[in-house]
C-alpha cells in the first residue's frame, strides 16, 4: 500500500505541476490536478476514492447510490429488498415475524389483511360491533353474521327459545325477542309452595297464596313454610296487651305467639268431669254425669260433652232423716300471697228451707273454717236452672285455702229435695269464671 502511494504522488505530481490531466500509464484512467479528496485514488473509474469497482461513487461496493451496501437503490434499510423493512424478507412487516404486523394494523384505521371491516374482524383483529361488515358469525361481537352484517336480534323464533314459559311463547318480532302470551285458561305453577291454583292470564300464571288464616290469631299470624307448603304461626305482637278469653285472665300480654296470663289467670278450676283433683265426698255427695230427676238437671252447666257435676244422690232425692252435715270439700288452693281472690261457681239448688234442711258454703282461712253462705227459713230454694254466684275471699287467702259445700237435717217432716248440683268452681284473681 505505500508503494501504491508513492506512486500515486509521482504521477500525480507533473499534473499538478502542470495544472493539467494526465493519464494513468497502468490502468488508463484520467488524473485531474489539484486536491479534490472526494475522487478516487484507487483508480477504478468511479470518482469515489474508496477503489471498490462499483461504479456508483458511495464505496460499498454495491451499485446503488445509496451507500448501505445492500445492493438495492433507493430505501437505504441496508436489507437489499427493497421494501425498506430492514428485515430482509420482502414481506412489510418490519419484525420478521412474517404477519405483516397486526397490532399496529388493526388499529391504522384502515381495512387492510383479512379485516371484514375497518380494523375489525378477521383472525386478527377483534370482532366487529352490530351494523359492521361480516363473513361469518365470529366476525363479530354478537356471533351473529346477517346478510353479510353483524347483527344482536334473533332471526327466527327458534332464537327466542328461552322466553317460552307455562304463559308464554317466545317470538321473533322486527329483530327483536319478546314473550308472547298464550295458554290463557291453562292451569300453570310458578313452583313456589306457597302459591296454588295457578291460571294463565294475559302471560302472567295467577296464583292464589295458601290459606294460612286458620293460624291467625292476635299474637299470632299464620304463615305458609316455602319449604314444604304448609303452615305455621308465627308470633306477632311481642309484648302486646291481649285477650285470651278466658275472664279470670287480668293481665294478657302476647308471648312467644301465644295470649297468656303471666299471673296464671285462674289459680283452680273444677268442671267435674272426674275427680281427679281429689275432692272429699261425704254420704250422699257424687261426681258423676247430671241425671234428672227429684229436682236434679238433666245437664250439667260446662259447654262441653262432659256432662259432669258434683251433687246429692245425682237424679234422686236427699234423705229427710236427722243428719249433722254432709259436705264436699275442694282440694287445697295455694293463694298465699295473692291481693285479690274470688271464688265463684254454678249451683241447681231444690232444698226446704231452715230449720228442716239447711245449706252453707265454708272457706278455710288457714285455722278455721268460715261461713260465706247460708240458708235460712221459708222459703226454701228452688233454682229454675244453673245459677251463677261469686263470693270476694280475699281476707282469707293462704297457702291452703279450701272450699265445702255442706247440707244437713234438722228437723223431722222435711219435704223431699234433691239438694245441691254444683259445676264449674273457679277460684281466680278477679271475679270470672273458667267455663265463660
Amino acid at each position: 500500500m505505500f508503494n501504491k502511494k508513492l506512486r500515486y504522488v509521482a504521477l500525480l505530481f507533473p499534473c499538478i505541476t502542470l495544472a493539467g490531466a494526465c493519464t494513468d500509464d497502468v490502468t488508463g484512467d484520467t488524473l485531474t490536478s489539484g486536491l479534490d479528496t472526494t475522487s478516487e485514488t484507487v483508480g477504478d473509474g468511479d470518482g469515489d476514492p474508496s477503489g471498490d469497482g462499483d461504479g456508483d461513487g458511495d464505496g460499498d461496493g454495491d451499485d446503488d447510490p445509496t451507500g448501505d451496501g445492500d445492493g438495492d437503490p433507493g430505501d437505504g434499510d441496508g436489507d437489499g429488498d427493497g421494501d425498506g423493512d430492514g428485515d430482509g424478507d420482502g414481506d412489510g412487516d418490519g419484525d420478521g415475524d412474517g404477519d405483516g404486523d397486526p397490532g399496529e394494523s388493526c388499529e391504522d384505521g384502515v381495512q387492510n389483511q383479512d379485516e371484514t371491516d375497518i380494523d375489525c374482524g378477521g383472525l386478527l383483529c377483534e370482532t366487529c360491533a352490530d351494523g359492521l361488515l361480516c363473513l361469518e358469525g365470529s366476525d363479530c361481537m354478537s356471533d351473529q353474521c346477517v346478510d353479510g352484517m353483524c347483527f344482536s336480534g334473533c332471526v327466527n323464533d327458534e332464537a327466542c327459545a328461552d322466553l317460552s314459559d307455562e304463559c308464554n311463547v317466545g317470538v321473533c318480532n322486527e329483530g327483536m325477542c319478546e314473550a308472547a302470551p298464550a295458554n290463557d285458561a291453562q292451569p300453570c305453577a310458578s313452583g313456589d309452595l306457597c302459591l296454588i291454583n295457578g291460571m294463565c292470564d294475559a302471560g302472567v300464571c295467577l296464583e292464589e297464596n295458601v290459606d294460612c288464616s286458620g293460624d291467625d290469631s292476635a299474637c299470632s299470624l299464620g304463615t305458609c313454610d316455602p319449604n314444604d307448603g304448609s303452615c305455621f304461626a308465627e308470633p306477632i305482637n311481642e309484648g302486646m296487651a291481649c285477650d285470651d278469653g278466658d275472664s279470670c285472665s287480668m293481665a294478657e300480654v302476647c308471648n312467644a305467639g301465644v295470649c297468656s296470663d303471666p299471673d296464671g289467670g285462674a289459680y283452680f278450676y273444677e268442671e267435674f268431669a272426674n275427680n281427679d283433683a281429689g275432692w272429699t265426698l261425704d254420704t250422699q255427695w257424687e261426681i258423676g254425669p247430671a241425671v234428672a230427676g227429684c229436682g236434679d238437671p238433666g245437664e250439667d252447666h260446662t259447654p262441653n260433652d262432659n256432662n259432669g257435676v258434683a251433687g246429692v244422690v245425682l237424679g234422686g232425692c236427699a234423705t229427710t232423716t236427722i243428719h249433722d252435715y254432709y259436705c264436699l270439700t275442694s282440694p287445697t288452693i295455694d293463694t298465699a300471697g295473692q291481693m285479690s281472690v274470688w271464688m265463684t261457681y254454678y249451683r241447681d239448688l231444690y232444698s226446704d228451707y231452715t230449720p228442716y234442711m239447711k245449706n252453707k258454703i265454708e272457706v278455710w282461712d288457714g285455722n278455721a273454717w268460715v261461713i260465706v253462705f247460708e240458708t235460712f227459713g221459708s222459703p226454701g230454694v228452688n233454682d229454675p236452672n244453673w245459677m251463677y254466684f261469686a263470693y270476694d275471699v280475699s281476707a282469707y287467702a293462704n297457702a291452703d285455702m279450701q272450699f265445702r259445700w255442706c247440707k244437713n237435717i234438722d228437723s223431722n217432716g222435711s219435704f223431699q229435695r234433691g239438694s245441691w248440683n254444683i259445676d264449674d268452681v273457679t277460684v281466680a284473681g278477679a271475679e270470672c269464671n273458667a267455663s265463660d
